[in-house]
C-alpha cells in the first residue's frame, strides 16, 4: 500500500521523494533553455550526463540520463531517462525497468533577479514523450498511474502527447508542479534556471507565468558535462534560408495567439561598408503563422512579405547588422472566423476579409495598426539581425540567426538589444542561391501591384518594362509604363491616379567598379507621355511642373523638354520615370541595370533592377536602394545577330527634342525593295509636343540607299551605307524658320514662310541645326540595325561626304532611334517632282482632255466650212440634244420607280454617220 500525494505509486514504491522527483525532463528542456543564453562564454551548452544516480535514501532504483542541447540559445533538447533496480552501474539491460525518451524546445525569456542573482526565465514546450516499461511492476505501475487513454505493456513504447492531469500524473517524467498548476502536453510551462558553469538549479514550474516567481529547489540539480560547446562566433552573412529554431515559439502580446513560426528568405550580398554596392539591398520574404495552440498545430492567421531589404552596420549590437525592410507586398489569410473579424475591424483595407480565404494587400489606409503585421502595411520596417556560428561536433544546429521583431519606430531599433521575445531561427548557410548576373537585359519585364515607397502620398503601383538590346549588347530601345493607384485599392481602376510611359534608348557604358555584377547606362528619355486622374495632383503640377503647358484631368500630355526652370518639381511624374532625380525631364540620366538569374527560384528565377538615375555620372555611384524592386521577366527577346540589310518598310521616329535646336522634331522613313527611299522631318517649335500647329520647319528628301564596300575598322555592329537623295526640299513653316534659314543656310536662295525650295546643288555654307548629311552630294555614315520578334530598330550616324571617313562615324546620344512601323514594303516610295517645274499625272491628263476637245472643235468646224461653206459644229444635233438626254437619264435612274412618265423623247441609236450635205455635220464630213 501507499500513499498518493504528488508522487505516482510506481515511485513512492521506490521510495523516490517528491524533491527527489524532481524536474527532470525540464532540467534537460530548460537547462539548455537558460544556460546557452546567460554562460554561453562558458562553454555549457552541448551534452550533459547524470551519472547513475540512487533515487532516495534507502532504495535499489538508479537514474541514469542524458541530455543534448542543441543551439546556440533558444532551441531544441533531447533527453533520456533511464532506470534500473538493483544496479547500481546502470549498466545491466536485465535491470532496465523503465526507459523514457522525449523532445522538447525551451526559449529563454530574460534574467530572472528577483528569484535568484543570475538566474533565468524559462519557458518550454513538451510536446511528447516516448515511455517503455521494462519490467511487468512498471507496467502495473504506469497502467494504474498513467493509462492516458491507452494499455501499458512490457517492453512496448507508446508515444505520450496528449495526456493530461485528469489521466496521467506526469511525475514519472521528472516534472514536478505545484497541484493547481499541473503540466500538460501541448501546453507552455515556466519557470527558472541558475547555473554557475558546473551545475544547475531548475525551480518548480507552472503553466502559466507565475512559474516564473517560484523559488529554486537545491535537490533539482544537473551538472556533469559530457562535451560542451566552442564559443560562438559572428558573421555578418545571413543570405538564405532561416526558420524558427522551435518551429514554435511563444507569443505572449497578442490575444488569442499562443505561439508563432517564422521564416526568413534573404538574397543579397552583405555589408561592406560602401554604401553603393548591392549588397547594401537585397531582397527578402519574411514568412510567419501564428497559433492558439503552443504546438503550433491550430493556425490563426499566416503573413507572408516580400520586398526589398538594406543593411548597414548595427552600432548598438556588437557584430549585428540594422536592416530596412520595404515590404512591396504582403499576403494575409485568417484561419478563423474569428481572426477574418478582427482584420476585418481593425485592418479592412478596402475588402472584406474571409476565413481561409488569402488576400494581397500592398498600401493599407492608417497602416492597419494590427500586431501581425509587425506595426503595418506598406511602411518601411526595421530590425536588428545577428548571426551566430556554433562549430560543435554534430550539432543540430551550427547557425542562429536572432533577429529583433520588425518595427516602424527606426530609431527605437537603433537603440535596442536583443530582447526574448525575438525570433531565434535555425540558419543554413547552404540555401543561399548562387546569382548568375545576366547581360541579357532584352524581353518584358513586370512589377505586378506593390507599394510605393518614393514619398509620394501612400500609394501602390504597377510598371512593366520593355527592352531591346542590340547585337552586341551596346544599347537599344526602352519603353516603360508605371501606373499608380491609391492606397488599399489593390490596383484596381476605380483608385486610378496616374499613369506615366516614357520612351527612350540606352547605350551600355561598362560594368560598374561600385557594384558587382551593375551595367553603367546611359538612358535617353526624349518622349514622356502622362495621365493625371487626380485632382489634387494636377492642381500640383500646373503649379510645380506647368512645362509650358496646362495639366487637366485625364488628359493626356506629351512631354519632350521639362526644365527647373518650368518643373521645378516633378512630382507624379517620377513615377516610373528613372530621370526625374535628374531635376529635368528629356535629357540624358545615368544609372544602373541588372539582371539576376537564380537557378533554386527561391524568389524569383530572373529579375531585373533599376538604379535611380541622376543627370551626370554621378549616378553610376548611387546603387540599388529601396525602391529598386525587382521587376520579374515576363517573357525573353532572342538577341538579333548583326543585320547589314536594312529591312524596307515604314520606320518612324516619335516626337523627340533635338539637342542641337531645342526644336521637337518627327521623322518618317520609307524604303521600298528597290531601295529607294524616302525621308521626312519635321521640326516644331519647343515644348508643344510635335503639335502640328507648331510646326516650325520640314525637310523631305528622296533618293537611293546603298550599302556601303567599306568595312568598319573595328569590331562592330555598325554597318556603312550611303544615301543618295534626288533633292533635299525645305520649307520654313513660320517667319522665324525662314529668317534662320537666311542667315543660316541661304545657299544663294531667298526663303519665305510655306514656300518650298529644293536644294539639289552642294552649299558648304548651311550650317543649321538640322543638316545631318551633305547637300547636293551622296552621304556616308553608319547605321545599327537591330531587329527581332520583339522590335526592330535603326540608328544613324550622320554623314559625311567621304567614305573613307564615313566609316569611321561613330553614333552619338542625339542619334535617336526609328522603330519599324510597318514591315510592308511599298513598291516604291511616292515620287515628289522638283518644285522647279514640271506637271503631274493628273495635270497632263487635264491638260490633254482640254486640248484634244479643243482640237476636235476647232479642226471639225474647218471641216465642215470647207465642205458647206459654213463653221458648223461638228455634230450639231448631237450636242443639242445631249443636255435633254443627260435629264431624261437623271429622270429614269432616280424616279423612274416612283411611276414618273417618259418625258417623250424617243431613244434610237444614234447616227454618227452624216451627209456630205447636210448641216449638221457628222464623223463623215471630217
Amino acid at each position: 500500500t501507499h500513499t498518493h500525494t504528488h508522487t505516482p505509486s510506481w515511485l513512492a514504491r521506490g521510495r523516490m521523494t517528491a524533491s527527489k522527483a524532481t524536474a527532470m525532463f525540464c532540467v534537460a528542456a530548460l537547462a539548455l533553455f537558460a544556460l546557452c543564453p546567460a554562460v554561453l562564454a562558458q562553454n555549457e551548452c552541448g551534452y550533459w550526463d547524470i551519472n547513475c544516480t540512487a533515487v532516495g535514501d534507502a532504495t535499489d532504483d538508479y537514474i541514469k540520463s542524458s541530455i543534448n542541447f542543441d543551439s546556440i540559445s533558444d532551441g531544441m533538447v533531447t533527453y533520456t531517462r533511464d532506470i534500473y533496480t538493483g544496479d547500481s552501474s546502470c549498466s545491466n539491460e536485465t535491470f532496465h525497468t523503465l526507459s523514457i525518451f522525449s523532445a522538447g524546445s525551451w526559449f529563454d525569456y530574460g534574467p530572472n533577479d528577483a528569484v535568484k542573482q543570475g538566474s533565468r526565465k524559462l519557458i518550454m514546450t513538451l510536446p511528447y514523450a516516448l515511455v517503455t516499461p521494462g519490467s511487468d511492476n512498471q507496467t502495473a505501475l504506469l497502467t494504474q498511474d498513467c493509462p492516458c487513454d491507452g494499455k501499458w505493456k512490457t517492453g512496448e513504447t507508446r508515444n505520450l502527447s496528449a495526456c493530461t492531469k485528469d489521466n496521467c500524473d506526469l511525475s514519472f517524467l521528472g516534472i514536478s508542479a505545484p497541484e493547481e498548476a499541473q503540466i500538460r502536453f501541448g501546453q507552455l510551462a515556466f519557470g527558472s534556471v541558475y547555473s554557475d558553469g558546473t551545475s544547475t538549479q531548475l525551480s518548480k514550474f507552472s503553466d502559466n507565468q507565475t512559474g516564473f516567481s517560484y523559488p529554486f529547489d537545491d535537490e533539482n540539480k544537473f551538472s556533469t558535462k559530457r562535451s560542451g560547446c566552442t564559443t560562438p562566433t559572428a558573421q555578418k552573412t545571413f543570405c538564405g534560408n532561416a526558420t524558427d529554431i522551435n518551429y514554435c515559439a511563444p507569443v505572449f502580446n497578442i490575444s488569442g495567439v499562443v505561439a508563432a513560426g517564422t521564416t526568413l528568405q534573404y538574397i543579397g550580398p552583405q555589408v561592406t561598408n560602401t554604401g553603393k554596392d548591392n549588397s547594401d539591398w537585397g531582397l527578402y520574404r519574411l514568412f510567419t503563422t501564428y497559433y492558439s495552440d503552443a504546438l503550433c498545430r491550430a493556425p490563426v492567421v499566416s503573413v507572408a512579405q516580400e520586398g526589398t531589404m538594406g543593411l548597414q552596420d548595427a552600432q548598438h549590437v556588437t557584430d549585428a547588422t540594422y536592416v530596412s525592410m520595404y515590404p512591396g507586398t504582403t499576403k494575409v489569410t485568417p484561419a478563423t472566423a474569428d481572426a477574418a473579424t478582427a482584420l476585418g475591424t481593425d485592418c479592412p483595407c478596402g475588402g472584406t476579409w474571409k476565413a481561409g480565404v488569402t488576400r494581397l494587400l500592398h498600401v493599407c489606409p492608417n497602416s492597419c495598426p494590427t500586431p501581425w503585421f509587425s506595426g503595418g502595411v506598406g511602411v518601411p520596417l526595421y530590425s536588428t539581425i545577428k548571426v551566430q556560428v556554433n562549430t560543435q561536433a554534430a550539432s543540430y544546429d551550427n547557425y542562429e540567426l536572432r533577429m529583433t521583431r520588425p518595427s516602424m519606430d527606426g530609431q527605437a531599433v537603433a537603440k535596442t538589444q536583443f530582447a526574448p521575445s525575438d525570433f531565434a531561427m535555425e540558419y543554413d548557410p547552404t540555401t543561399c542561391p548562387p546569382l548568375n548576373v545576366s547581360s541579357r537585359l532584352c524581353g518584358n519585364w513586370t512589377q505586378t501591384c506593390i507599394a510605393d515607397y518614393t514619398g509620394v502620398n501612400d500609394n501602390e503601383y504597377s510598371s512593366k518594362i520593355a527592352i531591346t538590346q542590340g547585337s552586341n549588347s551596346s544599347g537599344g530601345a526602352l519603353f516603360r509604363s508605371t501606373s499608380v493607384y491609391k492606397g488599399g485599392s489593390q490596383c484596381a481602376a476605380s483608385g486610378f491616379v496616374s499613369k506615366v510611359d516614357l520612351y527612350g534608348y540606352w547605350t551600355l557604358r561598362g560594368l560598374s567598379a561600385d557594384v558587382q555584377g551593375a551595367r553603367e547606362i546611359t538612358l535617353n528619355i526624349p518622349r514622356i507621355e502622362a495621365t493625371i486622374a487626380d485632382a489634387a495632383l494636377v492642381d500640383d503640377l500646373n503649379q510645380d511642373c506647368p512645362c509650358n503647358g496646362t495639366w487637366v484631368r485625364n488628359k493626356p500630355r506629351t512631354l519632350t523638354t521639362c526644365t527647373p526652370a518650368n518643373c521645378p518639381k516633378p512630382g507624379a511624374l517620377c513615377y516610373g520615370n528613372p530621370g526625374c532625380d535628374a531635376g529635368s525631364i528629356g535629357n540624358a540620366g545615368y544609372g544602373l541595370l541588372r539582371v539576376e538569374e537564380d537557378v533554386t527560384e527561391t524568389i524569383f528565377k530572373e529579375w531585373l533592377r533599376v538604379s535611380a538615375f541622376k543627370d551626370s555620372d554621378q549616378g553610376y555611384s548611387v546603387g540599388f536602394t529601396q525602391t529598386s524592386n525587382p521587376y520579374a521577366r515576363a517573357s525573353v527577346c532572342a538577341i538579333p545577330a548583326p543585320n547589314d540589310k536594312f529591312p524596307c518598310g515604314v520606320w518612324e521616329q516619335p516626337c523627340f527634342e533635338d539637342p542641337r535646336s531645342d526644336n521637337d522634331f518627327r521623322t518618317s522613313f520609307i524604303l521600298d525593295e528597290a531601295d529607294q527611299y524616302s525621308l521626312n522631318t519635321t521640326y516644331y517649335t519647343p515644348s508643344n509636343a510635335c503639335a502640328s500647329k507648331a510646326a516650325y520647319l520640314i525637310v523631305e528628301q528622296e533618293g537611293k540607299y546603298m550599302k556601303s564596300y567599306k568595312t568598319p575598322p573595328m569590331a562592330s555592329s555598325n554597318q556603312p551605307f550611303s544615301l543618295k537623295p534626288s533633292f533635299i526640299r525645305v520649307t520654313p513653316m513660320t517667319d522665324d524658320a525662314a529668317t534662320q534659314m537666311n542667315a543660316d543656310c541661304s545657299c544663294d536662295k531667298i526663303w519665305t514662310k510655306g514656300q518650298p525650295i529644293d536644294l539639289t546643288e552642294p552649299c558648304a555654307t548651311c550650317k543649321i541645326f538640322w543638316r545631318r548629311q551633305p547637300i547636293g552630294k551622296q552621304g556616308y555614315g553608319n547605321i545599327l540595325i537591330e531587329g527581332n520578334s520583339f522590335q526592330s530598330s535603326v540608328r544613324v550616324t550622320e554623314l559625311v561626304d567621304d567614305p573613307d571617313q564615313g566609316a569611321l562615324v561613330v553614333l552619338k546620344s542625339s542619334d535617336y532611334p526609328w522603330w519599324l512601323a510597318s514591315d510592308i514594303c511599298p513598291a516604291s516610295p511616292s515620287k515628289k517632282k522638283s518644285s522647279g517645274g514640271g506637271l503631274e499625272g493628273g495635270g497632263i491628263a487635264l491638260l490633254v482632255f482640254f486640248f484634244g476637245l479643243f482640237g476636235y472643235f476647232a479642226i471639225g468646224m474647218a471641216l465642215n466650212y470647207r465642205s458647206v461653206g459654213s463653221p458648223v459644229i461638228p455634230h450639231a444635233e448631237f450636242w443639242k440634244g445631249l443636255p435633254s438626254l443627260i435629264w431624261e437619264g437623271i429622270n429614269f435612274s432616280v424616279c423612274g420607280c416612283c411611276g414618273m412618265k417618259s418625258s417623250g423623247v424617243s431613244y434610237q441609236k444614234a447616227s454618227f454617220e452624216g451627209t456630205s450635205s447636210g448641216s449638221s455635220g457628222g464623223y463623215g464630213s471630217l
